[in-house]
């Protein structure tokens, strides 16, 4: 006779395994050596949060990961302090970074000098983050999504790309099979606030797109990146390898007067329901169209509230709503083109308060709320009425090691980014500053009195692992229904609060060997499908989230 378990039983249930769970620790390295050594023993079980030290890491072979939920942080926190690379983009080495289990998450440090790629996925790779990386001079795309064509059900699902700087030292490639991410039949994902240079092809053909999804994709969401000087820009789709749906908006895209294979800012090709919205292109160079939109399987797209110098052009028997859109830019509408700060520098009449509104539009590249006037405004900088105001974006959340064992740690990191007129921006605490245990807010404020930001520096005992959320299980869920859910990842101390996002309520979280939270979620009736985000809080306010793991169905 089977038997039916009630929530409480099967949390009960779920748990009793849970608590022999060890707990996660960190694991600090300093060598190449104690590097690869450190990957070894979490792929056999160890654990699973490598720190490095400051210094250069010189790979005789790839990093590969095979464990669930490894992850890998700078000590300092600044990722231009630890370099982990190979031997050259013709050398032996062919990638920092190969993945197979997910969970996988790299922050706060460079990666350069191998011969394909920096990070490459393996099919069916999910929950993945990149933060704050430095990425350079690789000899194929930076980061690599692959598919199993013969297995679309094997997809790459709810990774996040943030803050990271993508570029050639040289200003071009080594060939012209260059990029930055390159994914295909991934779910899901999201692109934010990186910068992207020099990805230009020197021969041959077309350097791939700055970043690209395709090849069954679906869903992706790409906002507030600036590309600089790359052949092509944002894609989604190309040819008959499509993508699903999917935003692109709020990004500046900007490209001199070198001919090369200079091409599309923004490109749809069988793309349907794909959006683009609000993002800003200044090319000087011959190619006449800022965004395309290709090919019959590209329907019910929209492109609204675009700024260019360039055209938007229907190819290939595509079809989309193109509305309110302005391709008469002029150079001296904006901050500094050539450093891609496409910002308004005054008040355009045409463009200030002429957009129209979009659906899930509420704020502009600087994270400014839209809109500032009577309407929003075209373009990805919604201009502030003074002078365009000052925007801060500060740096990554911070986790340290207290290296001493004496209840403090020295910690710096860089300056908040600007943009807008900002005058003095000071930090409060200052970087250099000895931040004790726990997690601190660090406040970042320009002397112009507009213009603020924040992030958090948190430094864990000796041993402790960084707090982290990888995935949950299940996944999802469906409205008006009562389910019991696991959170998985590090870090996660007595006392830890969890959600599950808009519409679900969650009731008697139970922290497990700090790997583990169980949770009863009742997902309510009018609850909107789709991607919601699952944050644990612990007692002293230090966050993790893990964008887009949970699921409304």
């Amino acid at each position: 006779m089977m038997h039916r378990l009630g929530v409480s039983s099967l949390m009960t249930a779920v748990l009793v395994s849970a608590l022999h769970v060890a707990p996660a620790r960190a694991v600090v390295v300093g060598t190449a050596g104690e590097l690869a050594a450190a990957v070894q023993q979490a792929n056999a079980g160890g654990d699973k949060t490598i720190v490095l030290r400051d210094g250069v890491y010189t790979l005789d072979q790839m990093l590969w990961i095979s464990a669930t939920g490894v992850s890998f942080s700078s000590q300092s926190g600044n990722r231009d302090s630890v370099t982990v690379q190979g031997h050259g983009m013709s050398g032996g080495v062919t990638h920092v970074f190969g993945v197979n289990a997910s969970g996988f998450s790299v922050r706060n440090m460079t990666l350069r000098g191998v011969s394909q790629h920096a990070i490459q996925l393996q099919v069916d790779i999910d929950s993945v983050l990149i933060q704050n990386l430095h990425i350079l001079d690789t000899g194929e795309q930076m980061v690599k999504i692959p598919y199993d064509p013969s297995n679309m059900s094997l997809t790459c699902d709810n990774g996040i790309m943030e803050q990271c700087l993508l570029e050639y030292s040289a200003g071009i490639g080594p060939q012209w099979y260059i990029g930055g991410i390159d994914a295909h039949n991934a779910r899901n994902w999201i692109v934010r606030d990186n910068t992207f240079v020099g990805i230009r092809s020197p021969a041959d053909a077309v350097a791939e797109h700055a970043i690209h999804f395709w090849s069954s994709s679906q869903g992706t969401l790409v906002e507030r990146n600036t590309i600089i000087n790359c052949d092509r820009g944002i894609g989604f789709g190309l040819g008959d390898r499509g993508h699903v749906g999917g935003i692109i908006r709020n990004n500046m895209i900007y490209h001199d007067s070198s001919e090369g294979f200079a091409d599309v800012g923004i490109s749809l090709e069988s793309a349907p329901g794909a959006q683009v919205s609000c993002n800003t292109i200044w090319h000087e160079h011959s190619y006449p169209n800022a965004i395309e939109y290709r090919f019959a399987a590209t329907t019910g797209a929209l492109i609204a509230d675009n700024l260019t110098n360039r055209a938007i052009a229907r190819r290939d028997g595509a079809s989309a709503t193109v509305s309110s859109n302005v391709t008469s830019a002029q150079s001296a509408w904006f901050v500094n083109p050539p450093a891609g700060n496409l910002h308004l520098s005054g008040p355009v009449g045409s463009v200030v308060d002429q957009g129209q509104p979009v659906s899930g539009l509420t704020s502009d590249f600087d994270r400014d709320p839209r809109p500032q006037g009577t309407g929003i405004d075209i373009g990805a900088d919604e201009y502030a009425t003074g002078g365009g105001g000052c925007g801060l974006t500060c740096p990554a959340d911070i986790t340290v090691i207290d290296s001493d064992d004496d209840g403090s740690e020295v910690v710096t990191f860089p300056d908040p980014v600007t943009t807008g007129s900002c005058g003095a921006v000071t930090s409060d605490p200052p970087s250099g500053y000895a931040f004790p245990l726990g997690t601190t807010t660090v406040s970042c404020t320009s002397s112009q009195g507009a213009g603020s930001c924040s992030f958090t520096v948190t430094v864990l005992e000796p041993g402790a692992a960084a707090l982290q959320v990888t995935s949950c299980s299940p996944a999802g869920g469906k409205r008006r229904k009562t389910i019991a859910v696991v959170i998985l990842g590090t870090g996660f101390l007595d006392g830890a609060t969890a959600s599950l996002g808009g519409g679900v309520s969650v009731s008697n979280p139970v922290v497990a060997g700090s790997t583990q939270i169980g949770l009863t979620a009742r997902i309510g009736r009018k609850a909107k499908r789709g991607p919601r985000d699952v944050a644990v809080t612990n007692p002293g306010g230090e966050r993790a989230v893990c964008r887009g793991c949970f699921r409304i169905k």
